[in-house]
């Protein structure tokens, strides 16, 4: 498959009806991200939550590839998505698609389905860090929205 290097929309209703995300090609690598998210020339590391014992156990790599790219789009993914399970869900399928793009585009054949692998307990980690996605919302004002109960 032959990818160029061209910008285009993809559609995202989940705030408004123009589109906030687009694909871009990195290093030969087809991403998405949001339209307003600058990349920089060095990648920091990303993966994990930042703090804790959790963020020394969660690498920057799946098996040698570097991945950072994909956590820092997510990151900033996570600060600008409204305060809703949809947003928060539609954030996380952003991180397993631009997983998955990374080792499509640079895995050696029989690495890559073990990568697919644990890029899909990447997935299931950030599915399951929900706390986490509602602690950075209500940092953040919202002036009409109603949490969710238990949230």
């Amino acid at each position: 498959m032959k990818f160029t290097s061209t910008i285009k929309q993809i559609p995202d209703t989940q705030i408004n009806t123009k589109p906030i995300h687009e694909l871009i090609i990195l290093n030969s690598i087809p991403l998405i991200k949001a339209k307003s998210l600058p990349i920089p020339n060095h990648i920091p590391s990303c993966c994990g939550p930042g703090h804790d014992w959790i963020e020394k156990i969660i690498p920057e790599s799946i098996l040698g590839l570097k991945i950072s790219i994909a956590c820092f789009i997510h990151d900033d993914d996570w600060t600008i998505a409204p305060p809703t399970w949809q947003a928060f869900h539609a954030a996380n399928s952003r991180l397993l698609t631009n997983l998955n793009s990374i080792i499509d585009t640079k895995s050696i054949f029989f690495l890559r389905p073990i990568r697919k692998f644990i890029a899909s307990l990447y997935f299931i980690a950030v599915n399951d860090a929900s706390e986490h996605f509602w602690i950075i919302k209500r940092g953040q004002t919202w002036k009409t929205y109603t949490f969710p109960e238990g949230v």
